[in-house]
């Protein structure tokens, strides 16, 4: 009986063990799936944060690209705005020329009304010069009364002269029936043979053709 009691002991002692390894080993088992599920979730906080981070840099590498964006505008602006500048100085440059060749188309007008003289004596001196009235401004003196020393230099030289409207700008077209009748004005007051001469004779004779 006692070797009964001993052995059953020591088998409730082994179960004892057995029940206290199983127990050890189910513990070390929580205790693994409990790291192992605050690694996976470790890992994936990390995946969160690098997900963050990635957001984050894709955002302002977007920020970047408006930002260059916005410089490219302003950029362009600027050469619009260079080039709107450049024309407006090309056309006050123009304007200025115009401004300039009519101050020296002045002058010469001028220079030539104080030169009348000049004129007979070259006409005399040149058998074959031939002169063209337009833009003169001294032909009629007072008015329409054609002046006198036109008058004398038409009387020996109506065959040199031939009358133009001289329209160098196209503004002049809108004074061209005033000049017409301006010439009319004086051409009769010449004889007959002398503005017929003048008024289309000469140029029919020059450029070969018929005035009908």
């Amino acid at each position: 009986m006692l070797a009964d009691t001993n052995n059953f002991d020591n088998q409730t002692e082994m179960d004892q063990n057995e029940t206290n390894k199983c127990e050890t080993s189910q513990c070390e088992t929580n205790q693994l799936e409990t790291n192992q599920h605050e690694t996976n979730q470790c890992e994936t906080n990390q995946l969160e944060t690098n997900k963050c981070e990635t957001n984050k840099l894709e955002t302002k590498q977007c920020e970047i690209k408006q930002c260059e964006i916005k410089q490219c505008e302003i950029k362009q602006c600027e050469i619009t705005q260079l080039d709107t500048n450049h024309l407006e100085t090309t056309h006050l440059e123009t304007n200025q020329c115009e401004i300039e060749q009519c101050e020296i188309k002045y002058s010469e007008i001028k220079q030539l009304e104080t030169n009348l003289a000049r004129v007979k004596e070259l006409m005399e001196k040149f058998p074959g010069l031939m002169g063209e009235l337009s833009y003169r401004s001294d032909l009629p003196q007072s008015g329409a009364r054609l002046s006198a020393a036109w008058r004398e230099l038409f009387a020996s030289h109506s065959s040199r002269f031939v009358i133009g409207s001289d329209t160098w700008i196209n503004e002049r077209w809108f004074a061209y029936d005033g000049l017409m009748k301006t010439y009319r004005e004086w051409l009769a007051q010449l004889p007959d043979e002398q503005a017929k001469r003048i008024a289309h004779g000469n140029a029919e004779r020059l450029f070969g053709g018929k005035i009908e």
